[in-house]
């Protein structure tokens, strides 16, 4: 028997989601019976919601959740025996917690210890993972004690039991996988926000009622609290309001802001928000009738947690508007125009202003929103679920155009851009000038203010291969993510927007590429723009043979970010993609990773890529030498927890190259850290977890950067 659980919420909290998992459960195993266990308000909710043939098939139970407000010792009591009368239960098949807590997580891990000989049990457990997620990346005690009983604790305990996690969006699985590197990647998978079917069925508003003298109705659903940004709505509203616009809070006022003084900006609502809590019909009605769903949700909570309110406008395919975060954003590059991303409140009441007025985009808008919805239903999403339970595809996909498996290689060229405009027409052009043509070329603005986003769009007007995307200034680990995510050639070609390519860099990768099935890593030979003029030519120190052997990779600085072209099928067996909480280093961590996982890696001795040397390029600023350094330290970190998990022929010589390079690295540091008057900011970093080093270590590293101390060590950097 499938056992599913809810075994935290009471009511109608996650009903929609509930529903929609449980549909997609019923679907995905019709053969076997399912039974769900949750507190009894919420189980009948979620009945009376369920489709009817799905919930003949479904063994509703009742249990009784402890309060979420109940200190660590008595939810654990309570949820140890729960598990374990759950996993006796699934005995055979598979548990699913619909939501979890340290608690749950860790008692369930203490059960999986009692597993011995031929008792039968669940044969894996799959925990969903909601807002909580968010503690991950928020402020966490010192206290030890504390952090025993926090989620990252609960959620790095090993287990007897295979243990898996769902993540309901893309770029949520990448952070997870970043900050949890001890996570198996193949633990973490895709399920997107599940919709239930009844609410999905309710009449849609067709756009064109634009055009029939109605208002625009714009809602803002759900709590109205702080944390979601009401009173960024409130202050959009008082701003924005004109003839033929009006503005909606459909939810309850949230606690955090009883009391506080909101007329100003409630004068401007046509409906102000309930005293009490709304009933989920009449929710569900009132949300039907909005015309765009606003969400200007700050980069706190819901950077990297699902939220409950998209999954509704999904299910009622309502464009949105909403500030530019990554669920927002991913939702955008795999479906289309949705509705209006922002960069701030400014930016959102600009659009409400003059950008609404179109029937045929709001139409066009609200038809991405149903492709959006499509995968989340329980007739699709059956699939994606049964494979991740069964072990088979997995359901993480960067893009949701699949790549050809044969034929030319089709390259898409991913270049991330920060204050660059001065540098990066070159950057394209010598892209279009390729004598093997690019498939695409994809351009991320990272937040430029210097006139980027005007000069790519004009170049975008006569090539349609140039797509271009802006994000709120997020970090170059982020931009190139977010490209590679947008990319639907079978290829990934990155390309830094300092640096150039001569005009047969691609023709080059495509004959290394057609000498073998198996090559999964291609780089290059680089030259700096002064050798170009100069006919001056770099050392070249390894041959072209020890350039395609990845423990020579490993042990040295031999790869250029621009001259990298990975088969995306690699970048998807990698599990994560660059690690977006190093500022620098990011290239190599993924590199790294690259060159262990790849089943051929290819080099041409050709020079082809040009290595632009700007002052203010981020990899040669001096004010962040150390800061970079540490980060070379921490990357290192990264790749050997991820080694850990990969076992593989490589795996220990790889582990003692790292290992040897990253103490040497932690020394190198501290003699630069001496030398800048930062030896003690530097050492206390290098104590902190996540940099991997043991107290030993570190205090080795100490002894032996005193004495290139005292020998008048200058480190320069990387």
């Amino acid at each position: 028997m499938i056992v599913v659980t809810e075994p935290i919420i009471w009511g109608d909290e996650h009903v929609p989601v509930n529903t929609g998992l449980l549909e997609t459960v019923a679907r995905a195993f019709p053969d076997e019976p399912v039974s769900f266990h949750a507190e009894a308000g919420h189980l009948e909710r979620v009945r009376a919601l369920m489709d009817p043939v799905d919930r003949a098939r479904v063994d509703f139970q009742t249990i009784s959740p402890p309060p979420r407000s109940a200190p660590f010792a008595k939810r654990f009591a309570h949820d140890l025996a729960l598990m374990g009368r759950l996993l006796d239960l699934a005995a055979g098949s598979h548990l699913i917690l619909a939501s979890s807590f340290p608690s749950l997580i860790t008692a369930l891990k203490v059960q999986a210890l009692k597993i011995r000989g031929a008792r039968a049990r669940a044969l894996d457990v799959h925990i969903v993972l909601h807002g909580n997620l968010a503690a991950l990346w928020s402020w966490r005690s010192r206290n030890p004690l504390t952090r025993m009983t926090d989620m990252r604790s609960a959620m790095s305990l090993p287990s007897r039991l295979p243990v898996r996690y769902f993540v309901m969006e893309p770029p949520i699985r990448d952070e997870l996988l970043a900050t949890l590197p001890k996570l198996p990647p193949d633990a973490v998978r895709l399920l997107p926000h599940p919709v239930s079917t009844a609410e999905a069925a309710t009449v849609v508003l067709d756009g064109a009622s634009l055009e029939m003298g109605e208002p625009i109705r714009i809602g803002f659903m759900g709590a109205a609290s702080r944390e979601k940004g009401f009173l960024s709505f409130l202050e959009i509203a008082r701003r924005a309001a004109r003839p033929g616009v009006e503005f909606h809070a459909i939810g309850k006022l949230a606690p955090d802001l009883a009391g506080a003084d909101l007329e100003a900006g409630m004068a401007a609502l046509t409906t102000r928000p309930a005293t009490g809590k709304l009933d989920r019909a009449k929710y569900v009605q009132r949300l039907s009738r909005m015309h765009y769903v606003c969400m200007p949700y700050s980069g706190g909570h819901y950077r990297y947690s699902p939220s409950g309110v998209l999954a509704d406008a999904l299910a009622l395919a309502r464009p949105i508007l909403a500030f530019d975060l990554p669920i927002f954003r991913d939702l955008f590059d795999r479906f289309g125009e949705a509705g209006h991303l922002c960069r701030d409140e400014e930016e959102m009441i600009a659009v409400i202003r003059d950008g609404l007025n179109d029937p045929a985009r709001h139409n066009a808008q609200a038809t991405a929103m149903a492709a959006a919805r499509a995968p989340r239903l329980a007739g699709q999403l059956k699939d994606t679920l049964r494979g991740a339970l069964k072990g088979g595809p997995k359901a993480e996909r960067m893009t949701g155009t699949h790549a050809r498996p044969s034929g030319p290689p089709r390259f898409s060229v991913v270049i991330p851009a920060y204050q660059r405009a001065d540098r990066l027409v070159a950057t394209i052009r010598s892209v279009q000038a390729q004598s093997y043509p690019a498939h695409e070329i994809i351009v991320v603005d990272d937040g430029s203010t210097d006139g980027t986003e005007a000069l790519v769009k004009k170049l975008a007007a006569s090539d349609g291969r140039v797509r271009f995307v802006w994000q709120s200034n997020a970090g170059v680990a982020t931009a190139r993510n977010r490209g590679i995510r947008m990319a639907t050639g079978d290829w990934i070609a990155l390309l830094d927007s300092d640096d150039t390519w001569l005009p047969d860099k691609l023709e080059n990768a495509r004959a290394l590429i057609g000498r073998a099935d198996d090559i999964d890593f291609v780089h290059s030979r680089c030259v700096h723009d002064f050798e170009v003029d100069t006919g001056a030519s770099s050392p070249f120190p390894l041959t072209a043979e020890q350039k395609c052997e990845p423990l020579t990779l490993l042990d040295g600085w031999h790869i250029k970010t621009s001259s990298v072209i990975l088969r995306r099928s690699l970048l998807e067996r990698l599990g994560g993609l660059f690690p977006t909480d190093l500022r620098t280093c990011e290239d190599y961590e993924l590199f790294w990773r690259a060159v262990i996982s790849a089943r051929r890696i290819a080099f041409s001795a050709e020079p082809d890529t040009v290595i632009g040397n700007l002052p203010t390029s981020l990899s040669r600023a001096n004010d962040r030498v150390v800061s970079r350094m540490l980060d070379n330290v921490r990357a290192m970190t990264l790749v050997i927890r991820w080694l850990g998990d990969q076992p593989g022929p490589l795996q220990d010589q790889s582990l003692l190259i790292l290992k040897r390079r990253r103490y040497w690295a932690a020394r190198l540091a501290l003699t630069r850290a001496a030398r800048d008057g930062s030896f003690v900011e530097a050492l206390r970093t290098l104590l902190r977890d996540g940099h991997g080093l043991t107290r030993g270590e570190v205090g080795r590293a100490v002894v032996s950067a005193g004495r290139g101390i005292v020998r008048g060590e200058k480190p320069l950097g990387l």
